[in-house]
């Protein structure tokens, strides 16, 4: 009984893969799909490059106002630590870039009314922070060109010395100055490529807008009919505008390092609101309020620029 089943099996078995084998039979090789080309690929790894790094800033500043008949003046030199981004995408030619300083040493010298003459000083407060989105458009081998946009963040508060004033209770206090500007910029943007181991790169901007608003401790002003300054100045309003530019020259000692040298100047001038109090010194808590314009207001920073870059 179990031969006649094992052979009835053998049988269908047989019966069943006749067709297929001969099916099987007829298949060729342009049956069968081919390869992906070249073509058909994921981008390149190197559409997007990325550059970071750190820079000194060696910043020779200078500050001025006219307010109320007097003059207000700082120079200084000034050590600033910087780092810096920037993103690439080379298939749009789009690129982001950003950067924060801090400067870790100011030397400075000042003269207002308060003061007496000029003093020096090594004190102070210089910081910013900033981002661009550019286009470069115009783009061959080894040049491109183009515009960006940006916003920038910039606290340049050298020491000037702090000025007393009569609080509401009759005390006394001071403040240093704390001054802030928030920045547009528009402009544009070149780089120049010489070889594998050198490149240029510059970039200049307006700045058709800037805010200023802070403290400014060392306004010194008296009152009228004996009064007492009551208040530090405070900065506001404001239509400042200027102008920035940076150019770098650049050496490639390896594959993804980059050393730079070059040199770097930020100018703000025009006018803003100056808010400050007097009071009564026999009566503290009898105030007045002012407020007025500058005659001159400026700032300017420039210096030598060098930088560290890894790029990847």
């Amino acid at each position: 009984m179990s031969r006649i089943a094992r052979n009835t099996l053998a049988l269908i078995l047989g019966a069943a893969g006749a067709p297929l084998a001969a099916s099987a039979a007829d298949w060729t090789e342009t049956d069968f799909r081919g390869a992906y080309v070249d073509d058909w690929a994921l981008p390149a790894d190197d559409a997007i490059s990325i550059e970071m790094g750190t820079r000194y800033w060696y910043a020779l500043g200078s500050h001025r106002m006219d307010v109320v008949g007097d003059s207000y003046q700082s120079d200084d030199t000034s050590h600033i630590v910087e780092f810096h981004l920037r993103i690439d995408d080379h298939s749009t030619d789009f690129y982001l870039k950003g950067m924060a300083g801090l400067a870790a040493a100011i030397n400075s010298s000042y003269a207002t009314p308060a003061s007496g003459g000029t003093l020096d000083s090594q004190s102070g407060n210089i910081g910013y922070v900033g981002a661009d989105i550019g286009y470069t458009p115009l783009t061959t081998e080894g040049f491109s060109f183009g515009g960006f946009v940006g916003y920038q963040y910039w606290n340049d508060s050298p020491d000037m010395g702090r000025q007393n004033f009569m609080l509401e209770t009759g005390g006394g206090d001071s403040q240093p100055n704390n001054i802030h500007y928030n920045m547009l910029r528009l402009g544009l943007v070149g780089k120049a490529e010489l070889g594998d181991m050198f490149d240029i790169t510059a970039e200049a901007a307006v700045i058709p807008y800037a805010s200023v608003s802070g403290t400014y401790g060392a306004f010194s002003v008296t009152g009228p009919g004996g009064t007492v300054q009551g208040s530090p100045a405070e900065l506001s309003g404001g239509w400042l505008y200027g102008a920035a530019g940076e150019v770098m020259a650049r050496f490639h000692p390896a594959e993804n390092w980059t050393i730079g040298l070059g040199g770097r100047a930020w100018y703000l001038t025009g006018q803003t609101d100056v808010n400050f109090t007097t009071r009564d010194p026999l009566s503290p808590g009898d105030a007045q309020s002012w407020i007025t314009k500058t005659e001159e207001f400026s700032t300017l920073r420039y210096g030598l620029l060098g930088e560290v870059t890894y790029r990847f």
